[in-house]
């Protein structure tokens, strides 16, 4: 687990961490990032990152708080879900410190489980299912240290430059209520000139006319945006927005084509731990398929567009109802990397979130890494970097 040159840093989303491992599904080295806090917290602990190996002799929860780092046995709440672990962790360690943990499905090692952030932030291939293996239920991180720059004065004017760059680009600007379905829309179409893409795009239907309402905005650790949405439904339920990708899946491949039964869907993912992209596309397969493991012993066939068929095929998958791990692995195969651009893994390697792309270029990025660190950067090195680690990811 790892945080980059500027996270933790105030500036122009500076809040990245990754998760780098060896996938349980493909065999091969995967790299997964999130925003939030974690990250910051991690640098404000004292620590750039940790690197996990070994299994525990039970099962066991980490606790850091500053330079103070202890390994507890996480039986109580081995077998809880996602909100569960991380309530008990806060009220065990520190109400004020982030938790990263996983649920049912890392605990059996499902291929498609993730470690899931602050209860919201997905770390999907397979991150749960490594965790799990060495018996680590979560892990709680406080920090209430102090980050060294190198070069403040420089740095600090130019960070502020970049926020008020990104206030005023069309990117915050003109974004409508569900701001996370928005932004990762424009992500995904973001190439080398992430000014072109960005200009001149409109609002998507604010989330109130999907059925949901919005009740609380969300950023996360220095971020001038807030693109998270806390939603509401009209059944009481609640949680954050959907990442556009993990609400376009669900509607892709298993057809639900409203905001409120997507984000249903994805929830239930988080709570049990399982990556909801990854998710979507094992449940879609059966439904198009038209077979299910006769283990799940559904009552009727799983049908496109219903809520109530996609949400019981996640709790089989999640609690291990009927579990063949045959199905499954075969299921969960595919290419899980995102197509990222060379900008936006530098980005991400540095500690800010590629939303900041829009703003962010490699000859900004160089300057404040070199000033924040006192170490010369250049575009050049940052494309290396950028390409070093798409060719280890291949």
């Amino acid at each position: 687990l790892m945080t980059g040159p500027l996270t933790g840093l105030l500036g122009a989303c500076t809040n990245q961490f990754s998760a780098a491992f060896c996938t349980p599904a493909h065999n091969r080295v995967a790299a997964v990032s999130a925003g939030g806090h974690l990250g910051p917290e991690l640098k404000l602990a004292g620590y750039d990152g940790m690197i996990l190996e070994g299994v525990c002799e039970q099962p066991s929860y980490l606790t850091i708080c500053n330079g103070q780092v202890e390994l507890l046995s996480a039986e109580e709440i081995w077998g809880k879900g996602v909100r569960d672990t991380t309530a008990y962790l806060l009220s065990h360690t520190c109400r004020q410190a982030r938790v990263l943990c996983i649920g049912t499905a890392g605990e059996r090692r499902s291929p498609m489980a993730s470690a899931v952030s602050e209860a919201h932030f997905s770390l999907g291939s397979g991150a749960g299912a490594v965790l799990g293996s060495m018996g680590l239920k979560g892990i709680s991180i406080r920090g209430t240290g102090a980050i060294k720059i190198a070069h403040v004065e420089e740095y600090w004017n130019g960070a502020m430059q970049d926020r008020q760059a990104l206030m005023d680009h069309p990117v915050t600007v003109n974004l409508g209520n569900d701001k996370a379905e928005q932004i990762e829309a424009l992500m995904q179409e973001m190439e080398n000139d992430p000014e072109r893409i960005f200009a001149g795009r409109k609002p998507i239907q604010p989330a109130v006319a999907s059925g949901c309402n919005v009740y609380r905005r969300s950023a996360c650790y220095s971020c001038p945006i807030g693109c998270h949405s806390f939603l509401e439904q009209s059944d009481g339920t609640w949680g954050m927005s959907p990442s556009y990708m993990e609400g376009w899946a669900f509607g892709k491949n298993c057809g639900l084509s409203t905001l409120s039964d997507r984000s249903k869907a994805v929830w239930q993912c988080r709570e049990y731990g399982l990556d909801p992209v990854m998710c979507s596309r094992v449940v879609g397969s059966m439904i198009a398929a038209g077979t299910v493991p006769k283990a799940f012993a559904l009552e009727e066939p799983p049908h496109r567009g219903e809520l109530d068929s996609v949400l019981s095929l996640i709790h089989r998958i999640g609690t291990g109802v009927g579990e063949d791990p045959a199905w499954e692995d075969a299921w969960s195969r595919g290419d899980e990397c995102p197509k990222r651009t060379k900008a936006q893994v530098a980005l991400e390697s540095a500690g800010i979130c590629p939303v900041a792309g829009a703003v962010m270029t490699l000859e900004r990025l160089a300057d404040r890494l070199t000033s924040a660190t006192g170490e010369a950067f250049s575009t050049e090195r940052l494309e290396a970097i950028g390409v070093f680690n798409l060719e280890l990811e291949r």
